[in-house]
């Protein structure tokens, strides 16, 4: 899944002219386009172009919002044959203040707001700041995040190894993600359709991800990326290694 970023759809009318930007659109269908016959493309562009006029990307931050990776998710598991989760079945809880990375540049902005929402079910995870330290035990979400860490309150921000497990559902289904930070907000939906989801930060994970997945027993494993981290030759030789 390579995820377009808010440039897509927002740059004001004002400074259209003024910055060029190329097609994101035409640059997921090339990546997509060089795929082999085992690797399914998850096309999220769509989704989020349905949506481009709500609440999906932050104003102070270069990240989607809950609600944006939520659409994302919808689009995942339509594409995989899987149930989504429903919004309307979980509960909604909003931290104010949010001043993301581009509120440095501008302080005029006005601060985002971060939208969660808490499952109908019962979950608990297990973090990893660095690898080859000790795991410990935590919540899917860093309810405790505020003001320009705001957006922590996902997965509690990036380390090497998070695993979220669904308490309440067991039905031995497991999933591996690789992403970068765009992942955060997207992870915690995948709880309603897998018993665990291993979530590797590419840029902190050191072991051999073929030989985690075999000795966790997950057959799945979905990367996600955003579209600068998907053309950066730097992230795309570091995903090889740890292949």
């Amino acid at each position: 899944m390579v995820v377009p970023t808010h440039t897509e759809f927002g740059i004001p009318s004002r400074l259209a002219g003024e910055i060029y930007t190329q097609s994101q659109s035409q640059n997921i269908k090339t990546i997509y386009s060089s795929y082999i016959a085992d690797v399914k493309p998850i096309n999220c562009y769509n989704a989020l172009c349905k949506h481009k006029d709500e609440y999906i990307y932050f104003n102070t931050d270069h990240h989607w919002t809950g609600l944006g990776a939520y659409y994302a998710y919808q689009a995942f598991c339509e594409q995989t044959g899987q149930q989504a989760l429903a919004l309307t079945d979980c509960t909604e809880q909003t931290i104010d203040g949010f001043e993301g990375s581009f509120y440095s540049a501008d302080a005029s902005l006005t601060p985002d707001s971060v939208h969660y929402w808490k499952f109908p079910y019962q979950t608990h995870a297990k973090r990893q700041e660095e690898s080859g330290a000790e795991m410990y035990d935590t919540d899917v979400y860093y309810e405790g995040a505020a003001g320009s860490g705001a957006y922590i309150t996902f997965i509690y921000g990036d380390s090497s190894l998070f695993i979220e497990y669904n308490d309440t559902n067991k039905n031995g289904k497991k999933i591996a993600v690789v992403k970068e930070s765009y992942g955060n907000a997207f992870v915690p939906y995948l709880t309603n359709n897998y018993e665990e989801v291993h979530i590797i930060d590419f840029r902190y994970f050191t072991q051999n991800i073929k030989e985690y997945m075999q000795e966790n027993g997950i057959t799945e494993i979905l990367f996600l990326n955003n579209t600068m981290s998907a053309n950066a030759a730097m992230q795309v030789d570091r995903i090889r290694e740890l292949i």
